[in-house]
């Protein structure tokens, strides 16, 4: 297991910072202070950042490449990627984006996880269950119901306070996780 942490209340750094740890990113503060604060922990394909934002801030960021889950626990994540305004709040869960897209939207005062995995992942994970044995494509950004959401955020909790966060390291166990947070 490898971590991180950042703190700034300077919006260049901020955006140095999330550029390099996401995707090439533009930020706005609506000319007020900022203050952001992220943990990373992270293994081999996987990491889960605690990230904290004290005010509102708007960010348009290239495609990350990556599959990105947003869960919020505090304050909102405004969505706008789509061209639509959404709105989550806590205790959501969603997918910021395609991970061959680029996204923007705004994080208002907001604490959430964020959890980012390879793609292909998913295709190991769903190997002989795609009938057209192409990639694995989201067809939309939040879970199917209350009762999805609600087991995708405990499985992101579970994944980031025991599995990652344990002092044991075990990659089996790690893996294992993963493939479950996956599928």
């Amino acid at each position: 297991m490898r971590s991180l942490e950042f703190r700034s209340h300077r919006l260049a750094e901020v955006q140095e910072f999330l550029s390099w740890a996401y995707a090439p990113i533009r930020l706005g503060n609506h000319g007020h202070a900022v203050g952001v604060q992220v943990e990373r922990i992270s293994s081999d394909g996987l990491s889960m950042d605690r990230l904290d934002v004290d005010s509102t801030l708007s960010y348009d960021a290239a495609a990350l490449g990556r599959v990105c889950l947003i869960t919020v626990h505090h304050g909102a994540v405004v969505d706008t990627t789509t061209g639509r305004r959404v709105v989550h709040g806590p205790g959501e869960t969603f997918l910021l984006a395609q991970p061959d897209r680029p996204c923007t939207g705004e994080l208002c005062a907001a604490r959430c996880t964020v959890t980012l995995f390879d793609p292909g992942l998913l295709d190991q994970v769903a190997e002989g269950a795609v009938p057209s044995g192409g990639p694995v494509r989201f067809t939309g950004q939040q879970p199917v119901d209350a009762a999805a959401n609600r087991s995708l955020g405990v499985t992101v909790s579970f994944l980031r306070d025991h599995v990652l966060a344990g002092p044991d390291g075990n990659n089996l166990v790690v893996e294992t996780a993963v493939r479950h947070l996956v599928t």
